[in-house]
């Protein structure tokens, strides 16, 4: 009897999370208010940062993959995002000869942060990615929250 008691829970167990694993995540609204109040999925840009980053001064993000492109599809703009600025810290604009994938930049935190890449494609479709980045002081995971000028408010979180 204890069995099939276990079975039965998990199997709930499993229904459930499955259905929370398939929910579409979203950007936040501070973000997607400049394309237009429209949710994006951030599910089809796959970043490439850092766990932990030594320097906040110097991250290397870039641009893994471009989930879902059609032939021809291409991404016209592309920006990054983080949660202490509502505009974007960085944002390239490209022709349908240039590769959007394992495009590269390096930007600025001065504190752990998510970075939010959003791209508009050529089609009009506006499709996002993240990453969560935590900055250290000397590269031992304590330590980054806080600076000599105070913790910086975020005003482009998920809640």
């Amino acid at each position: 009897m204890k069995n099939i008691t276990y079975i039965i829970s998990f199997m709930i167990f499993s229904v459930f999370s499955g259905a929370a694993m398939a929910a579409q995540k979203t950007l936040p609204s501070c973000i997607s208010k400049h394309y237009g109040d429209n949710s994006i999925n951030a599910d089809r840009i796959k970043l490439k940062t850092p766990e932990i980053a030594e320097d906040g001064s110097v991250i290397g993000v870039s641009i893994r993959k471009v989930e879902g492109l059609t032939k021809g599809e291409f991404v016209k703009e592309l920006s990054f995002y983080n949660e202490f600025r509502k505009e974007p810290i960085a944002t390239f604009f490209l022709s349908e000869h240039m590769k959007s994938d394992n495009l590269k930049t390096r930007i600025r935190l001065r504190e752990s942060s998510n970075i939010y890449a959003v791209a508009t494609l050529d089609s009009g479709e506006v499709i996002g990615g993240q990453s969560y980045v935590k900055v250290t002081i000397g590269g031992c995971g304590g330590g980054g929250d806080l600076n000599a000028l105070g913790k910086a408010p975020r005003v482009c979180s998920q809640k």
